[in-house]
C-alpha cells in the first residue's frame, strides 16, 4: 500500500543531502580560492635610487644615484654592491640573469662612444670582455650571456647590429634601416628588432635574418620565439612562425601586452579595460575580465607559464584631476579568470605608468613596482 508519509520525508531527505553536498562544495571552492593569497615578504623604499630593474625569481638591480649598484636575491634574501666608476653604466637583462658594465668617453645619444664592455652573471662573476667593441648600445638575452651590439643611435637612418657569443666572440654583423627597438626572446634563441617602414625583423641568435613582418608598432614573442603578435595602430595579428593565425581589432591607444602561454596554445591580451585569455587555435575567446572601479586603467601583466594564474594592474589614470594618477591596484586571477586576491596602493606623489608587476612561477613569487617602493610577495 502506497505511504505517502514516508514518500514525503524521503524526498525531503533526499533534498537535504543534496543541499548538504552543494554546501560543502562551495566551501570547498572557497578554499581553493583562498590558497593563493599573496604573503608580503619585503617592501624596500627605492624613490632615493636612479633606477630598479630585474625581477623576482632572479636578482633586483638597484642602481644608485651614483657611485655603484647593489643585487639583491629573493627569497634567499642575500645582497652584494658593486662600485661603478666615472665613465661606467650598468645595463641589465629583461630579468636580471645576467648584465653588463659598459665604459664609455663620450655620453651625447649620437656619438657615444663605448671603449669597453664586461659581461657577468647574477653573482658577479665576469664571463667574458671586449674592448673597442664600437657600439653604441646592448641588447642581453636571460638564457645566456649572448648579446647584440648596436652600431648608430636608434632611429637614425643606419644602424649596424653586431652579434657575440657566449664567449664575447664577434659572429656576424648586419645593418638596418632605422632601428627603433629591439630584444631577444626569452630562450635567447632569436633576436627581434623594428626597422625599416615599421617592419618586424626576426634573426637568430647568430645575426641570420630568417622572417620579416610587415607594419608593425609593437611586438611580443613566445617564449620559443615561435609565436609572434604584431601591432599596427589598431590591427593586432598572431602568427605562427611565418604563418598568420588570426586577427584582432583594437582600439585606438588601448594596447598595453601580450604574453602567451608556454605551451603556445592560448594568449593573454591586456588593453586598458580587460584582460582576455584567447584560444590560439580555435581563435576564440576564453574569457575575459573587465577592470573594475571608476577611472582605472589597466598598465601591466604578467603570468605563470600555463596561465595558471594571472597578474595585472591599473591606476586611476582616468579618475578626477585632483586624484588622478595617485592610486593603484594589482589583481591576480586564476585560470577561469575569477579575481583571488586584490592589492591596493597609494603614491605620495602622482606617477603613470605604475604600478609594475612581475611573476615567477618556480620561486613563487611576485613583485609590485611604484615609483616610490618594490614590494615582493610569496604565494
Amino acid at each position: 500500500m502506497f505511504d505517502e508519509t514516508s514518500s514525503v520525508g524521503t524526498l525531503i531527505l533526499r533534498r537535504l543531502a543534496t543541499l548538504f553536498l552543494l554546501v560543502v562544495t562551495l566551501c570547498l571552492a572557497g578554499r581553493v580560492e583562498a590558497a593563493p593569497r599573496p604573503e608580503k615578504l619585503a617592501s624596500i623604499d627605492i624613490s632615493s635610487y636612479r633606477r630598479v630593474t630585474g625581477g623576482p625569481g632572479t636578482a633586483f638591480y638597484f642602481l644608485k644615484m651614483k657611485g655603484g649598484f647593489e643585487v639583491k636575491s629573493f627569497p634567499e634574501n642575500t645582497s652584494y654592491v658593486r662600485s661603478l666608476a666615472y665613465g661606467r653604466k650598468l645595463q641589465t637583462s629583461a630579468n636580471g640573469n645576467y648584465f653588463v658594465v659598459i665604459s664609455y668617453d663620450s655620453f651625447r645619444p649620437t656619438s657615444l662612444r663605448i671603449t669597453g664592455v664586461e659581461m657577468f652573471d647574477i653573482a658577479g662573476k665576469r664571463l667574458w670582455s671586449r674592448t673597442d667593441p664600437e657600439c653604441n648600445a646592448f641588447v642581453l638575452a636571460d638564457a645566456a650571456p649572448v648579446a647584440v651590439g648596436i652600431v648608430g643611435a636608434e632611429g637614425l637612418p643606419e644602424s649596424t647590429l653586431k652579434f657575440f657569443s657566449e664567449s664575447g666572440e664577434l659572429l656576424n654583423t648586419v645593418t638596418v634601416d632605422h632601428l627603433s627597438k629591439a630584444s631577444f626572446s626569452e630562450d635567447g634563441r632569436f633576436l627581434f628588432a623594428i626597422a625599416g617602414s615599421e617592419a618586424l625583423l626576426k634573426f637568430t641568435a647568430g645575426g641570420n635574418l630568417i622572417s620579416q613582418y610587415p607594419s608593425c608598432s609593437q611586438y611580443r614573442a613566445s617564449a620559443d620565439g615561435a609565436l609572434v603578435a604584431v601591432l599596427q595602430d589598431t590591427l593586432l595579428r598572431l602568427y605562427d612562425r611565418d604563418s598568420l593565425l588570426l586577427e584582432r581589432q583594437i582600439a585606438r591607444g588601448e594596447f598595453r601586452d601580450l604574453q602567451f602561454s608556454r605551451d603556445r596554445e592560448s594568449a593573454a591580451l591586456l588593453t586598458a579595460g580587460y584582460l582576455e585569455v584567447i584560444d590560439i587555435k580555435r581563435a576564440l575567446t576564453n574569457w575575459r575580465w573587465p577592470v573594475g572601479g571608476d577611472g582605472y586603467r589597466l598598465v601591466d601583466l604578467a603570468v605563470d607559464e600555463n596561465f595558471g594564474r594571472l597578474l595585472c594592474s591599473s591606476n586611476n589614470s582616468a579618475d578626477r584631476p585632483e586624484v588622478r594618477n595617485s592610486r593603484g591596484k594589482v589583481y591576480l586571477l586564476n585560470e577561469s579568470g575569477q579575481l583571488v586576491w586584490e592589492y591596493d596602493l597609494s603614491y605620495a606623489s602622482r606617477a603613470i605608468r605604475h604600478p609594475l608587476v612581475q611573476f615567477d612561477a618556480r620561486s613563487r613569487l611576485l613583485s609590485v613596482m611604484s615609483a616610490e617602493k618594490l614590494e615582493l610577495f610569496s604565494f
